[in-house]
Order: structure tokens, then sequence, then C-alpha cells
């Protein structure tokens, strides 16, 4: 999970930092074509918390964004949508410091209410809890506006990996949702790079970059685009032919 996790990062940190060299061609048109599934036809699944799996790749990480970012190489958390972090009570309190500032995609504050919020929706709806974080915590709750605390049923410090790397979701969209186990999200509101849905078809879609981004500057990439391609041959002659920028296949011998 972390390992994953972190190349999705790698790879949307990729897309926002793309090199000076390919700025005037990726400018010309407009955007950076991808191919990171093995899918014959699109469906539009945008839901972050889906216990399925079953959300288009960038959701987690592109999208919707952790608190902190798990980097294998150096063991460290980077901060990401928090700031910083303290224990406290014999490391069965831990308090969040939320980065000030951010804004949804659609304009409307990120907040620690948030992040208590997403939490919350996993304790009420126990199939969207994959790594049963509810197992070992008692209460999350929003403190202050930039100030969220997970307190915890017994010690188990391990369990702030799922914490720090879980992505976030807004509370003035999702708490209007009766089912979020089954909710395909086909508008998502978020805090990453990208996030508008310009055009979904079955064989393409393409991911435009958020008006609201807090990384002021970033993505320099207007959007991303997806293809389908039935087989590796195919994707690999699309790399060939120039029609794809960058995938995540197997090259055949």
């Amino acid at each position: 999970m972390i390992l994953k996790n972190l190349s999705n990062l790698i790879l949307i940190s990729f897309f926002i930092l793309v090199g000076c060299e390919k700025r005037n061609e990726l400018n010309k048109r407009d955007g950076l074509t991808v191919y990171q599934e093995a899918q014959i036809s699109w469906v539009r699944n945008f839901n972050p918390l889906s216990p399925a799996g079953s959300a288009r790749w960038p959701t987690s990480a592109g999208i919707y964004e952790p608190l902190f970012i798990y980097n294998s190489m150096s063991g460290e958390y980077v901060p990401w949508l928090a700031l910083d972090y303290t224990w406290d009570k014999g490391n069965t309190v831990l308090d969040m410091l939320i980065r000030d500032g951010v804004k949804w995609s659609d304009g409307e504050p990120f907040s620690a209410e948030d992040v208590a919020f997403t939490f919350n929706i996993k304790r009420k709806h126990r199939a969207l809890d994959t790594r049963d974080s509810w197992g070992y915590l008692k209460e999350v709750a929003a403190v202050s506006d930039t100030i969220v605390r997970f307190e915890f049923k017994r010690i188990y410090v391990p369990g702030f990996d799922a914490l720090a790397t879980q992505s976030i979701v807004a509370k003035h969209i999702w708490i209007k949702i009766d089912d979020p186990v089954r909710y395909s999200n086909p508008n998502p509101v978020g805090t990453g790079p990208f996030t508008e849905i310009i055009r979904f078809d079955s064989q393409l879609w393409e991911l435009g970059k958020n008006p609201n981004y807090w990384q002021k500057g970033k993505p320099q990439i207007n959007k991303l685009i997806f293809p389908t391609y039935p087989s590796n041959e195919q994707v690999t002659l699309a790399l060939l032919s120039g029609n794809l920028d960058w995938a995540g296949a197997f090259i055949p011998a």
C-alpha cells in the first residue's frame, strides 16, 4: 500500500513538474497523454473511498490528497495537507496541524472539519474502512479549523500510516451522499492538482487542472488525457509514434 501510494504521487509530481524542454511541445497540445490503467472501456468512478478499488487513476493523489506522503527512500513523512503532528498522553492522542489557506476545487475552504468528517464517514460505513482504522481509533474530531485530534483506544503507533496517507474528501459535498460505499462520484471536488472532468467517453477521458490548487503556479500542464489501449503492443506502438507521452506498461521483447 505504501509503495503504491508513493508511486502514484511520484507520477503526479512528474506531471506537475514536467521539464522545461518539453513545455513548448506540451503547450501546443495543451496536455499530456497517459496510459496507466489496462481498460478496454472507461467507467466513470472517482470515489477515493471505494472499497472495491474501482476508482479511476489518479483519483487518489491526483484529485484527492493525503495529509502526509510517505517517502520510502528517506523513511520520512512529507507534509502535504497537514504540516505537523504531535503525540500526547502516552501515544494515545495524536494531533495534526492542518495546512491553512487550502481550497477545494469548487472554491470552498478546506479545514480540519473535512479531515474529521472523512474518518467519521468510514466509522459509520465500515465497508469503507479497508485498513481497519476504527479497530484502534476511539474518536476523531476537529479541535479547531487547523487542528484535528485522533484519540486511540489503545497504543498503536503503526496506525499513523493509515491516518496520514488517507485521501481526504469534502464534508460539504459528501455529507449529502446517502450511500458513499456505492457512490461513483462522477464530478469530483478535490484539493489535488487535477480535478476537472473535461470530457468522459467510453474510450477516452480528460482531466483538467484544479483552478484553486494550493501550490501556486502548479500544475504546469493544463490537462491529462487518458485513451484506452487493449494490449501492451498497442501501447508500445503509441509511444513510438508519439501518440502517448507516458505509459506504465510492459514493453514486449
